[in-house]
């Protein structure tokens, strides 16, 4: 029997969400990912259709069905799952195997904004331009000595 074994939902940016799902050994069918259980699930991702926001990230693989959610927004918070479905002799699709919950939490925050936006250099900006300072100034007095010497 195939096992659902989802890798841990990647954040990227804050922008992006990686979903991640092998499905080896399976038989013929979809894999389709929800938001939600029970009745309240809802489909976002199937072979046909899927969100605008949802992309399956190996289109061309026959067992890697990881999704990608991008441009995140705090309604995307919530539990996933993912469902291999096997196709059977009539063509229907009966419920194969389910993956556990992947879990997606998002944290809202305002836009970045570039006037907010104070960057304050740490020690190794200051010893560096320290060091510079010293080179600079040994560099120019060795100039001036052989300058002179001559």
């Amino acid at each position: 029997m195939a096992t659902l074994a989802p890798g841990p939902g990647r954040c990227l940016l804050a922008l992006v969400v990686l979903l991640l799902v092998d499905v080896p050994d399976a038989p013929a069918g979809p894999v389709e990912w929800f938001k939600g259980k029970g009745k309240d699930r809802q489909p976002i991702f199937k072979e046909t259709q899927s969100l605008p926001r949802v992309t399956r990230v190996a289109v061309s693989s026959p067992t890697d069905y990881s999704i990608r959610i991008s441009d995140i927004r705090p309604e995307d918070a919530g539990t996933y799952y993912c469902v291999k479905f096997s196709r059977g002799p009539y063509n229907e699709l009966t419920e194969f195997v389910s993956g556990p919950d992947t879990v997606v939490s998002v944290r809202a925050a305002g836009p970045a904004s570039v006037s907010g936006l104070w960057l304050l250099p740490g020690p190794m900006f200051w010893l560096g331009a320290a060091l510079e300072k010293v080179l600079m100034a040994v560099l120019l007095f060795l100039l001036f000595f052989f300058l002179l010497r001559r």
